[in-house]
């Protein structure tokens, strides 16, 4: 698989500091990583003031930075993708997120992964419409990202998530109050976040959870 992977997913994972512990579980299941040339800027990679907006300690920064050292850029290659691509007028799908769509269309085994529901759910309209093609893409969110962590690292994904818990306001409620001994409760409320997106999105194919760990 071509994973294709959006700027705020890395953004967030880095904070947690769980990203290279993604990119491990990916890379050593065959997968290959892709990510949007703009990620260096948007994480402030060479820009401290910036940078210090995005992230609370400069270990979230570093892992950004050997993340980047690992991953692939992200480039549309055909013109008629891009024409495409540049058609679609929908509030709820930025430059990125439009530029990771295209490059999964011309890829023959692609994955996207994206933290934003509401642009999961404007891909579903498109491609209900037919206007986009991705029955060939397998699309993964944030919490099936954690899901994914959470069975291969155990506990200790608890820690890193906990204490960042402004993060992300769905991984909140799903870590709220957990402890070691009440994980799996964390695991079900992930699932319940991923199935509901599932049902809004009938004409999307989901990463089947377990597919990687």
């Amino acid at each position: 698989m071509l994973l294709f992977v959006d700027n705020d997913v890395v953004i967030k994972l880095a904070e947690y500091e769980l990203l290279l512990s993604l990119h491990e579980i990916v890379s050593n299941s065959g997968h290959v990583v892709h990510v949007l040339e703009s990620l260096p800027y948007v994480a402030g990679v060479n820009n401290p003031i910036r940078s210090h907006k995005v992230f609370s300690t400069e270990s979230s920064l570093e892992q950004v930075k050997q993340f980047l050292d690992k991953a692939h850029l992200a480039r549309i290659e055909l013109v008629s993708t891009m024409q495409l691509i540049n058609s679609i007028d929908d509030p709820n799908l930025d430059e990125g997120e439009l530029t990771l769509i295209g490059c999964a269309m011309e890829s023959e085994e692609p994955g996207f992964c994206s933290g934003d529901k509401r642009a999961i759910r404007a891909v579903n309209k498109l491609v209900s419409a037919q206007t986009l093609t991705l029955d060939h893409c397998i699309i993964i969110i944030l919490e099936h990202t954690l899901h994914m962590l959470v069975r291969a690292l155990g506990t200790d994904v608890l820690e890193c998530v906990i204490r960042k818990p402004n993060v992300d306001k769905a991984v909140k409620l799903c870590f709220q109050g957990a402890t070691v001994d009440t994980i799996e409760h964390s695991i079900s409320a992930l699932e319940s976040y991923i199935n509901d997106l599932k049902r809004k999105c009938p004409s999307l194919v989901f990463i089947e959870l377990g597919d990687f760990v």
